[in-house]
């Protein structure tokens, strides 16, 4: 409602100076769009009214960049220049050809300009690897339930495993407890690590403080082992009934064992299969140490 008063407003005060206030329109919507993204307005205002932490307003950003093109449009429609058209096409070509990250994606598949690369849905989905993995753990595959370090849940249950972790839109709240009592040691590692599992509701992730919140480790990346996996491996097993982990990083723990390493060169990951070991396992090692 803001800059509809104010363009009313300009169009009332005649065609002078318009350049000067649709750029100036235009930088203060970017600057709005800005301040959303880096400071947490209503971690503040929730203090004070206490519903309003469940309002997430970077969802709001998303109708900001469609205010900047349209005051940019109405703009380009006053000023009187007659290459304004040209200029629409260069910053439209522009949008297209630069900041669509798909058509960059695409390129870059090809011709490996860029020093990064993506996977392919058929890459990311790893139909054939999660096959080999269903098959070296037998008939009780599709009855077991999986654990996720660094690796999206959604590519096992899309596979048909069971996932004790994912990023989900409906769930109880004490699951997502019982989730933050097993990666407690993880948590207190990273502070903003336990802000962003605390305060985003659908992400009931096994975050590690490693690396944290990062789901996209391709078999193309570098990565350093977690040397050390701070969960409640007894809870893990016991209450959330997680036998197996699978892990796109390798890992370094006593709680685990490697049972096998997936490697498919039409996959994006090299998939670790983990089992945690039993409570009672550790502790009769633990004695004859």
């Amino acid at each position: 409602m803001g800059l509809v008063t104010l363009f009313i407003a300009q169009r009332h005060r005649g065609g002078e100076n318009q350049l000067p206030f649709f750029a100036c329109l235009t930088l203060l919507i970017a600057g709005i769009c800005s301040m959303i993204s880096m400071f947490s307005w209503l971690d503040l205002a929730g203090d004070i009214f206490s519903s309003l932490h469940s309002l997430n307003l970077l969802r709001f950003s998303f109708f900001l960049p469609f205010g900047i093109f349209m005051v940019l449009f109405i703009g380009w429609s006053q000023i009187q220049l007659g290459a304004k058209k040209w200029m629409i096409l260069f910053f439209l070509g522009i949008n297209i050809f630069i900041y669509q990250y798909e058509w960059r994606n695409l390129v870059n598949n090809k011709l490996e300009i860029l020093p990064y690369k993506v996977p392919t849905y058929g890459e990311y989905f790893a139909v054939q690897q999660y096959e080999e993995i269903k098959h070296h753990l037998g008939d009780r595959a599709n009855e077991l339930i999986f654990g996720h370090i660094n690796l999206p849940p959604a590519v096992s249950v899309y596979n048909g495993l069971h996932a004790a972790d994912g990023y989900l839109q409906n769930y109880s709240l004490n699951y997502k407890h019982r989730i933050r009592e097993v990666i407690e040691g993880e948590l207190i590692k990273d502070d903003s690590l336990t802000s962003h599992f605390d305060n985003w509701g659908n992400k009931c992730y096994l975050q590690n403080a490693t690396y944290p919140d990062m789901f996209d480790l391709y078999k193309w990346k570098e990565a350093e082992p977690i040397r050390q996996l701070n969960f409640n491996f007894s809870k893990l097993k016991e209450d959330l009934q997680v036998e197996y982990l699978l892990s796109s990083v390798e890992i370094w723990d006593q709680n685990l064992e490697l049972v096998n390493l997936f490697v498919n060169e039409e996959s994006a990951w090299d998939i670790y299969l983990y089992q945690v070991k039993s409570p009672q396992s550790l502790v009769g090692k633990h004695q004859k140490l």
